[in-house]
């Protein structure tokens, strides 16, 4: 086990580990087991994507360890091919263990073995519960036919229970084997040693388990449809699972391909994995955006449904950032990249859904530790059911059946995936929406809330905000020197504010060659930094007073302020704590806005927007909206004190703002859903990334979570009631083995099925 407060974290690797073998979640249980307990490791193993997460000490154990442990407990292991964090240098990507067949390699194998059983599984079941089709030694020809079936299509189920038996453990390969195994054996044994064998043997189909029969009971059939069935229902969960894979591999785009580099003014063609930051690189149209990039000459429109779910094409031009994956439909634009890899954003992306998708919920580990009894006890029970039915006096082939009925009933596979199977759907679901949900503790905690907090910019208005007006006050400094000094300390805050200040400095030609030192970023007050020795600030009245500018400077800003349109925004420039510019930007409501906030209120009753800007412009938004309760000038730190009072309260608190400056209240709300607007999603706070957009695609975010809890709960339910009323059925004998191995598939499959719905959710129909 790895002690975290022990180790620096410099020393800390994390990787993934694809897992061949596993069939049930006792499986992953029983790898994760063996892998806590290497010392210096922590691992967490998920059935439902057949991967395991492990964070280790480099200094005490390699890569090659984790494997054989894995293979000691009687599975496979291999790195993926973007194994997140994985340190290469550690890492022997050649050994033999490290290749294996993927979900769909396997699903051809199920298919294969499928075939077979059903070939020759459904005749037997036919004869075995039809009179009439029972010609002379059917029995002899049904014997014949279940032989491949049982040996051959239910070879993996025996393997598995063989390896589980050699590591003195137990899942449900255990409980089919045993049960085809013990149908079958017994079934030879009455063909050849007792009348079922005679030339005029007849038995018919029943419900239950039949009491007493003339003649020793053959259960060929329940040897070989269980087979048969287990098979259906696993080719059905891995197809579900193929599914799901494809939806996450999607976003994993193959950036195998040449682009065209300007090296000197010559286009020279280079591979697009070998791209670094600086590379200015030419796209035209037809062809991927290789890498994240800002546009350094030329416009386009880019179809970014793969990075965002935006599904109409957008508009882009000099100075704006684009996306590796994005596609461009229309234009040529020069390129210069800013972050390749793991950096990008479609990387943040994949390695946050994989990282969701590794993490366990709370009742994900409950149900860890029912399975991890649940089958071993229901071997018991069998045994014991078997042994009280002979000592009552029941004959040898009916206390066998309901022994054999006990052992295929249960389903502890329908346990395991309930939970996992939801999240891996419902995740992907989300990311092709352009939502991001960071984990389980996500979707805990949005089964209801009493109170919405939104912020303003970006989630009710556009965040793209443009200049409306620049008043220069000062005679010391002109327009275009002011402008230059602003997109010096523009350049390295990525805000809505920064990108309009940048924007209209670019379409002014003020000069761009100035470089600012000393940059800070104020919560809730503005920037400021050094360009030469000059000391600039651009800000809100709030920075003015902060950095001492005069009080006669700051009061004609507040005048000038209440002139203006109420919908506006004022940022204010000083230079050496003197005012020189004061600037008016303003962004339209969301043309989805008035929609989004009635689906809003039909999950949340009372809903509030918090905004650091002026209180006018925040009351001409919000009773535009419907919104009765709002406030104006709120810090970072306000918005954060208003959330953990409501929370202190007693209420779920739903909140919905900046990544960046709303950290502090995402974090302490209930459920926390940050607009990424481009930012570093690494770096945001809050549950729930919404990739593009604001409060409508923000809602569908927190839909989509309700929608998967809900599956989870419903997955739960069944799961759960299934094992509670069929096993006791069995016990008492009312359920004949053919009918309980099949109703053990229907269950798993069930949960499958119920979590499968979730890619035809449509959210926006929801409501």
């Amino acid at each position: 086990m790895l002690n975290t407060d022990r180790v620096d974290p410099k020393d800390l690797v994390q990787i993934e580990l694809d897992i061949e073998g596993m069939t049930c979640t006792s499986c992953a249980n029983r790898i994760e087991r063996r892998l806590n307990k290497v010392a210096g490791v922590s691992a967490t193993v998920n059935f439902a994507t057949e991967r395991a997460k492990v964070v280790f000490e480099a200094r005490e154990v390699d890569v090659a360890c984790l494997i054989r442990e894995v293979e000691a407990a009687g599975y496979r292991a291999g790195i993926p091919e973007q194994s997140v964090g994985v340190n290469e240098a550690i890492v022997d990507r050649s050994e033999e263990s490290n290749t294996f067949p993927n979900v769909l390699r396997a699903l051809s194998t199920i298919r294969f073995r499928l075939i077979v059983a059903g070939t020759l599984a459904i005749p037997v079941l036919v004869l075995s519960m039809t009179p009439a089709l029972e010609f002379p030694r059917w029995q002899w020809l049904a014997l014949l036919m279940s032989i491949p079936v049982v040996f051959y299509s239910g070879w993996p189920f025996h393997k598995a229970a063989w390896n589980n038996l050699k590591h003195l453990s137990s899942s449900m390969d255990t409980l089919i084997s045993l049960g085809s195994l013990v149908s079958f054996f017994w079934s030879l044994y009455a063909i050849l040693f007792t009348a079922a064998g005679n030339l005029g043997y007849s038995m018919t189909f029943s419900l239950t388990a039949r009491i007493q029969p003339k003649m020793p009971e053959l259960y060929l059939d329940t040897a070989s449809f269980v087979i048969f069935v287990i098979l259906l229902g696993r080719y059905l969960e891995f197809s579900g699972k193929e599914r799901s894979a494809r939806f996450i591999s999607e976003l994993s785009f193959d950036n195998e391909f040449f682009v065209k580099v300007l090296v000197d003014g010559s286009e020279v063609d280079r591979h697009a994995s070998e791209l670094v930051v600086g590379d200015v690189f030419i796209v035209n149209t037809g062809e991927k955006i290789a890498t994240d990039a800002v546009i350094v000459k030329g416009s386009a429109r880019l179809d970014l449904s793969l990075v965002s779910g935006e599904s109409e094409a957008v508009l882009v031009q000099e100075g704006d950032l684009i996306y590796g994956g994005a596609v461009n439909l229309e234009g040529r634009i020069l390129a210069e990249v800013v972050k390749t890899g793991k950096e990008s954003l479609l990387g943040q992306i994949l390695e946050t859904v994989t990282e969701a998708q590794s993490k366990k919920a709370n009742v994900q580990r409950l149900v860890d530790k029912v399975s991890s009894i649940f089958v071993p006890v229901v071997i018991v029970l069998s045994l014991v059911v078997f042994l009280v039915r002979l000592f009552l006096g029941e004959g040898l082939s009916q206390a066998l059946a309901v022994g054999v009925a006990t052992l295929v009933i249960a389903c502890p596979c329908a346990l395991g995936l309930a939970t996992p199977m939801a999240l891996l759907v419902g995740g992907g679901k989300a990311a092709k929406l352009g939502v991001l949900i960071r984990g389980p503790e996500a979707l805990e905690s949005a089964d209801h809330f009493d109170v919405a907090v939104l912020d303003k910019t970006g989630t009710l208005t556009h965040s793209r905000l443009e200049v409306e007006e620049f008043r220069v006050i000062s005679k010391e400094y002109d327009y275009l020197e002011i402008l230059a000094l602003i997109e010096a300390i523009e350049r390295a805050s990525t805000s809505p504010y920064a990108q309009a200040l940048r924007r209209f400095a670019v379409e002014n030609d003020a000069n761009s060659d100035l470089e600012a030192e000393e940059f800070q970023s104020l919560d809730g007050l503005g920037v400021k930094g050094k360009v030469g020795l000059q000391e600039v600030a651009i800000g809100n009245t709030k920075l003015l007073v902060e950095i001492g500018v005069a009080a006669e400077s700051v009061q004609e800003v507040v005048s000038l302020e209440s002139e203006g349109p109420t919908t506006a925004s004022a940022i204010h420039v000083a230079i050496d704590r003197v005012l020189v510019a004061t600037i008016r930007l303003s962004g339209s409501i969301r043309a989805d806005a008035k929609e989004s906030i009635r689906r809003l209120r039909r999950i949340v009753p009372k809903i509030v927007v918090l905004s650091g800007d002026r209180e006018e412009a925040v009351e001409a938004v919000a009773l535009g909206l419907g919104i009765e309760e709002y406030r104006g000038g709120c810090s970072p730190f306000d918005k954060a004190d208003y959330v953990k009072r409501c929370v202190q309260s007693g209420k779920k608190v739903l909140m919905i703002g900046d990544g960046s400056n709303d950290a502090g209240a995402l974090a302490l709300a209930t459920l926390g859903v940050a607009l990424s607007q481009g930012s570093d999603i690494a770096k945001l706070a809050g549950d729930v990334v919404v990739l593009r957009g604001g409060l409508s695609e923000a809602v569908d975010g927190v839909l989509v979570a309700k929608r998967t809890l809900s599956t989870i709960k419903s997955n739960l339910f069944w799961a759960f009631g299934y094992n509670v009323v069929a096993i006791p059925l069995a016990v008492l004998g009312l359920v004949n083995p053919v009918i309980a191995g099949t109703a053990m598939a229907f269950s798993s499959v069930f949960v499958v099925g119920n979590s499968m719905r979730l890619f035809s959710y449509r959210p926006r129909r929801s409501l």
